[in-house]
């Protein structure tokens, strides 16, 4: 699974790497949107996008939405739609909670959270991936199969009708 983790505070993304599952085989961190930008031609599964900023250096964290990194959702959907999005949203915040959900996000978690949370979140949004790229590929098939169906019977037709004009020519 490859994972995309963004957010602005350096320290907690760390911290949030260190709380993935194992089976992440890339895990790209990106502390800006610029970042984000360039990272979208690469394929990822998930983008995890902490819209929490820690305020405080003292034991009480007050935490702040990050309001520029709702705006990437849209884009990340737009760029990869397949790619599932999950944000770690400030609790008490539904204005923001609904912002995320409209532009498209795979889920929300709210703090405090801890691994099991997270990973549960993740492997989620993984499985509604793998899914939606299942279903997609049937899609695909069933419509070139429904092509080739339709266009074999017009074809026989086709033949039929000339077989029939040679067979009045000769007649006649």
């Amino acid at each position: 699974m490859r994972v995309l983790l963004a957010g602005s505070d350096h320290a907690f993304i760390r911290h949030v790497a260190e709380m993935l599952p194992e089976n992440v085989r890339k895990l790209v961190m990106v502390h800006s949107a610029q970042e984000l930008e360039a990272h979208l031609s690469q394929n990822m599964d998930i983008a995890l996008i902490s819209l929490l900023e820690n305020k405080s250096r003292d034991a009480k964290q007050v935490y702040a939405p990050q309001y520029s990194w709702v705006a990437c959702i849209g884009t990340i959907k737009k760029r990869q739609p397949l790619t599932q999005v999950v944000c770690l949203v400030p609790e008490n915040n539904i204005a923001l909670s609904i912002a995320v959900m409209k532009n498209g996000a795979f889920a929300e978690i709210n703090p405090p959270f801890s691994r099991g949370v997270i990973n549960k979140n993740i492997e989620a949004a993984y499985r509604e991936k793998a899914r939606q790229r299942k279903q997609n590929k049937l899609r695909a098939n069933n419509r070139g199969a429904s092509i080739y169906w339709m266009s074999r019977p017009s074809q026989r037709i086709i033949s039929a009708q000339k077989v029939l004009r040679k067979k009045k020519k000769s007649t006649s």
